[in-house]
């Protein structure tokens, strides 16, 4: 087996920070480094090969995969400055889905995190759609959603079809299937 170093893509973001820049020495051009997709195959961001026999490929093609969905996993470093909005992700059996993309399961290692940062992870209760929708529409959701401090160390597992969202003053790693299908 032939290894081999990869050059991340880098995302600038608004909302993204400059510690990926600052203290993890990503060198860009880039304002700030919202996201950095360390180990992907995914269309809208692929992984580079920079050592060893395969130095200047894709990832996809170091790797001999013909189609971008055949690899499981995508791995990201996310410096969230600011609060990122309020999403959801759905299953592999959602209708909606684009050609080549499976819905998305994720998790999040915690790597920094400000004092009183806090994510948002679902519901504090229970309602039906209808009464989700009066929500939304009245401008009350956020009193509903479920947050958390958090701090480094910690672990997050999101499920498809859970709320959530990353606050600002959170750096995290994020080990997720390989899809960017995200519903705001």
């Amino acid at each position: 087996m032939n290894a081999f170093l990869l050059s991340p893509y880098l995302k600038e973001i608004l909302w993204g920070g400059d510690k990926l820049k600052n203290k993890y020495n990503y060198k860009t051009g880039l304002a700030n480094i919202a996201e950095a997709w360390v180990l992907s195959c995914h269309e809208e961001g692929m992984s580079q090969v920079i050592t060893g026999k395969y130095k200047g490929l894709p990832l996809l093609d170091a790797l001999n995969i013909k189609n971008p969905s055949d690899f499981p996993i995508l791995i990201k470093f996310i410096d969230a400055k600011e609060n990122l909005s309020v999403q959801v992700h759905p299953g592999g059996g959602y209708a909606g889905l684009q050609k080549g993309e499976s819905g998305k399961t994720e998790c999040w290692y915690i790597l920094d995190a400000e004092d009183g940062a806090e994510i948002v992870c679902g519901f504090k209760e229970k309602f039906s759609k209808d009464e989700f929708l009066a929500k939304v529409k009245g401008g009350s959701l956020s009193g509903c959603l479920n947050t958390a401090r958090v701090k480094a160390g910690d672990v997050v597992f999101i499920p498809p079809g859970t709320l959530h969202a990353i606050g600002g003053g959170i750096m995290l790693a994020e080990v997720q299937q390989n899809s960017n299908a995200t519903y705001r």
